[in-house]
């Protein structure tokens, strides 16, 4: 799922540089964690893209690490918050 924050808030007639929050979930990973409910919210991945005002552009996401930690949890998708770091850090082509 998309959410573009900057269109919410043009309709809400504020101004706000281009931002996307992205959601995703991997069921297969969560289903260690049925007995643990709370946790759930915790499942949700975001990651949040948005423009600066130089032009550049920055990503943010809550690390799965952090929200296992929270509910005294391991990280249900080892590897996960490296893999995201991964596909998200700039190309170092030479």
């Amino acid at each position: 799922m998309i959410i573009d924050h900057a269109r919410t808030a043009r309709v809400a007639g504020f101004k706000m540089p281009d931002t996307k929050a992205l959601l995703f979930r991997n069921p297969k990973a969560g289903m260690p964690f049925i007995p643990k409910p709370a946790f759930a919210i915790g499942l949700l991945s975001r990651i949040l893209i948005y423009g600066k005002e130089n032009e550049n552009t920055d990503i943010v996401f809550i690390k799965m690490e952090y929200a296992a930690k929270g509910h005294k949890l391991e990280s249900p998708v080892p590897n996960f918050d490296l893999t995201i770091e991964r596909i998200f850090q700039p190309s170092a082509k030479a």
